[in-house]
């Protein structure tokens, strides 16, 4: 041992304050350096390599300006171990990585917090984060060596021997409850644990109870999350987590279990195992913090409703053609058939292609083509519920050009002279000039003035005025255009005035 060796502990101070190891040195298997305001660094994974740990060894003890502290620690190393020519460079060097014992000068290949390393005797490299222990060498006697002063501290665990640690006793696997289960160290006050951690009763989850240090978080009221060491990282060592089953009064019926793991980036989240299917009963069987989304089991036409299956469709009287809407209840007739979903009446097919819906009618026309001369034959076909009535299959029909004269045309206008509109003019086959007026058929009055081209056998068609049938009721005075704004733009000008819908022929102002 050290004692008595004033020599070796002189020289030993020395070379301690250039290296800036620890100055308290311990000899108790429990005991552990000053260093209760230094946070582990357990995060940012910054393990000492190889070359790092021979370099350290190599830059004190091969420095000529410290030869005599060389021969001091030689000295001292030897009282420990009782081997005087330990390795200086890796492999076998303190601080080197190991796979067992016999790649270590010492003989102790130890776990610590950046993989197994070959332990250094406490004279020698013991750090700040690092303790002194007695540990049984090979040849049976105890050396002491540094050790991590906190142990496995926040080490993901399943049980308390993944906890133990040679030379620390009383840690435990302190269960955290559904963020997983961590290893503790023995305490018996917060100023015996390093920063970020606090000395509190911690349960293992074998069920026993004891000081631990546990991670705090910064205001210390509650637990904090335990970060990832190189050698976690490194391994993949994980912890069995848990997510809550509550039901719709948020009371916790169950659990999902889970897994944390350590990975390159740091503690993962819980994942979870073996997740059950969400069903309709009032429970979130799935642990995704959502009450029967999704919840199967409840028929097609079914909706789950407060924990309960319930059939909107079963009461909404659909008619036989119309689908029913889960969960609305509401009633669409389906394609080819027009109602209000409890009634869906079948739409017509056309003889000339597309359908008419019941309820509507259509102009159809004898012949697709007459004549010179002749008048085309037009019938009025009514769908309903599938029939459409009548006979006649064209859509529209044609009256051929006789020479000299202008073909019937039917002209459907409002402010346009053809196309779509509210007014209906028919123009006969033939060569008069003059003023036409809205078909009998039309509710709306109004009226074109045309005159036929013979040489061309087209009609030229001026657009006069279109009055819808409620909107005929105003009069205007002799000699202005029929919406009233000025001259008339023909010798012969009318105007649809004072006429009632049923009127068939406009009044003029003359």
């Amino acid at each position: 041992m050290l004692v008595g060796n004033a020599r070796t502990i002189q020289w030993l101070g020395v070379l301690i304050a250039v290296c800036g190891c620890s100055s308290t040195v311990a000899t108790g298997g429990n005991q552990q350096a000053d260093a209760t305001d230094v946070a582990l660094g357990f995060q940012d994974g910054a393990g000492q390599t190889d070359a790092q740990a021979s370099d350290a060894v190599v830059d004190v003890l091969a420095d000529t300006k410290l030869d005599a502290a060389a021969d001091a620690v030689a000295d001292g190393i030897a009282d420990v171990t009782g081997d005087a020519t330990l390795p200086q460079t890796c492999p076998g060097a303190p601080g080197c990585s190991c796979a067992g014992a016999a790649d270590c000068g010492t003989g102790l290949c130890l776990d610590t917090p950046d993989g197994k390393r070959c332990a250094a005797p406490c004279g020698a490299v013991c750090g700040k984060d690092q303790t002194c222990a007695s540990l049984p060498g090979t040849s049976g006697q105890p050396i002491d060596v540094c050790i991590a002063a906190w142990g496995k501290l926040c080490y993901p665990c399943s049980a308390t021997k993944d906890c133990e640690e040679p030379g620390i006793t009383g840690s435990l696997c302190v269960d955290e409850g559904a963020f997983g289960s961590f290893c503790g160290a023995p305490c018996k006050a917060a100023g015996d644990c390093p920063t970020g951690y606090d000395c509190q009763v911690a349960q293992s989850p074998e069920g026993p109870k004891s000081l631990q240090c546990v991670r705090v978080t910064s205001d210390g009221k509650s637990l904090g999350t335990c970060s990832c060491t190189a050698v976690a990282k490194a391994t993949g060592l994980a912890t069995a987590c848990f997510a809550e089953q509550k039901d719709l009064s948020g009371k916790v019926v169950g659990k999902c279990p889970g897994t944390r793991t350590c990975g390159p980036t740091g503690l993962g989240d819980c994942t979870l195992v073996g997740v059950k299917s969400e069903v309709c009963d009032g429970v979130d069987n799935d642990c995704n913090g959502q009450i029967d989304d999704n919840a199967g089991g409840c028929g097609a036409t079914g909706v789950c409703t407060n924990g309960k299956c319930v059939d909107t469709c079963a009461s909404a009287g659909c008619d036989a053609n119309a689908t029913c809407t889960p969960g609305s209840g509401t009633c669409v007739c389906n394609l080819g058939f027009t109602g209000n979903g409890t009634l869906c009446l079948a739409d017509c097919a056309l003889p000339w292609g597309g359908s008419l819906t019941s309820g509507k009618s259509v102009t159809a026309w004898h012949d697709a083509a007459v004549g010179c001369g002749a008048t085309c034959d037009a019938q009025t076909r009514t769908c309903t519920n599938g029939v459409l009535d009548g006979t006649f299959g064209n859509s529209a029909c044609t009256v051929a050009n006789c020479p000299g004269q202008c073909p019937a045309l039917t002209v459907n206008f409002d402010w346009g002279i053809t196309g779509s509109g509210p007014c209906h003019v028919t123009l006969p086959a033939g060569t008069s000039t003059g003023w036409y007026y809205t078909d009998k058929a039309d509710a709306n009055l109004g009226g074109v003035y045309a005159t036929c081209d013979t040489a061309s056998g087209s009609w030229q068609v001026v657009q006069q005025k279109c009055v819808p049938a409620n909107g005929a009721t105003t009069c205007f005075p002799k000699g202005t255009k029929c919406d009233g704004s000025g001259p008339a733009l023909f010798p012969y000008p009318h105007c649809w005035t004072c006429c009632t819908p049923t009127d068939p022929m406009p009044g003029v102002c003359n």
